[in-house]
């Protein structure tokens, strides 16, 4: 039962046992029926950087303009003073970026995959 890939391993199975609502609900089993056992449902995440960044980008600056406003500003000023970094920034998220070409070499698979080349 080592690691020898040609042998397969048994594994025992592992038996989970449902723990029940005290009040054992209308059926004895779990929790009564349309009675949720997580009411609240999922944590939502904290300290997520995107929304860290958000969150500090509507900050007000003492001229009125937030934060995410004077990048922006600044990002296009430096565009128009010629800086190509600038301004394939802002070509990228207006535009998107565009599309590269990829080269593909055709190998031999082992025996037993299937390929099959969709084009679009």
């Amino acid at each position: 039962m080592g690691n020898n890939p040609t042998k397969p391993t048994k594994r025992k199975k592992s038996v989970v046992k449902q723990r029940k609502n005290n009040e054992g609900g209308i059926t004895g089993k779990g929790f009564k029926p349309g009675v949720s056992g997580n009411p609240n449902g999922r944590p939502k995440k904290e300290n997520c950087v995107s929304d860290l960044l958000r969150s500090k980008g509507d900050e007000l600056q003492p001229d009125g303009k937030t934060k995410l406003q004077a990048v922006i500003d600044t990002l296009y000023d430096r565009a128009n003073e010629g800086e190509l970094k600038a301004i394939d920034m802002i070509f990228d998220r207006l535009e998107g970026k565009p599309a590269q070409k990829v080269e593909v070499e055709e190998t031999k698979l082992p025996r037993g995959f299937n390929v099959r080349l969709l084009s679009n």
